[in-house]
């Protein structure tokens, strides 16, 4: 986090902070999403890392090929146009694009000629901004609970409780010298 915000501190040309805090929030926003995805990835894939691994690459992939930076999402089909808006890394990359170069920095007379070429306008950025903040919360919202349930301490609660009862009775008690030193302890696990 520290190497990040020095970075954006030496990235961040124009005078004022103005610029920086939107740097950060979309690079940190944008990073957190990854981060949730991966958890999710991880808590699925627990039993097997090739499947993860080989699950994982493929999302990057996807991603990569949404961002809007290699291809171009207007030449998509608009189905594929629509499924972009779930790549967090497209909306990182439009929100930066349209921070840095949207809000009126060229003069009447002159356009940014990448705005016009990956089809953005100043308001994707407060799109970019919605979708994100949604999607972090819903990554992180749906990590937590698949991870509670796959977690789960009360599953199989009663069995075990009936495996404890049947190994307690199961036990004689030993014949020791000393007063309760007898292996014959009752234990209950309450429910």
């Amino acid at each position: 986090m520290v190497s990040m915000m020095s970075f954006i501190h030496i990235v961040d040309i124009y005078e004022g902070n103005t610029i920086y805090f939107g740097y950060l929030f979309f690079i940190t926003t944008g990073t957190l999403c990854a981060q949730s995805l991966g958890h999710i990835i991880g808590i699925i894939f627990r039993q097997s890392a090739k499947m993860s691994v080989l699950f994982s690459s493929g999302i990057y992939i996807l991603f990569l090929m949404f961002c809007n930076f290699l291809i171009p999402i207007k030449e998509f089909h608009y189905s594929l146009q629509w499924l972009s808006n779930l790549s967090t890394a497209k909306l990182s990359f439009t929100g930066l694009i349209v921070l840095f170069y949207g809000f009126d920095r060229c003069s009447e007379n002159e356009f940014s000629s990448i705005m016009y070429l990956l089809d953005l306008e100043d308001n994707h950025f407060y799109i970019s901004v919605r979708l994100l903040i949604i999607q972090f919360i819903l990554l992180r919202s749906f990590a937590l609970t698949i991870l509670l349930i796959k977690s789960n301490p009360f599953s199989g609660r009663k069995k075990a409780e009936e495996l404890h009862e049947l190994a307690v009775n199961s036990l004689k008690p030993a014949k020791a010298l000393i007063s309760g030193l007898s292996s014959h302890f009752e234990f209950k696990i309450k429910v």
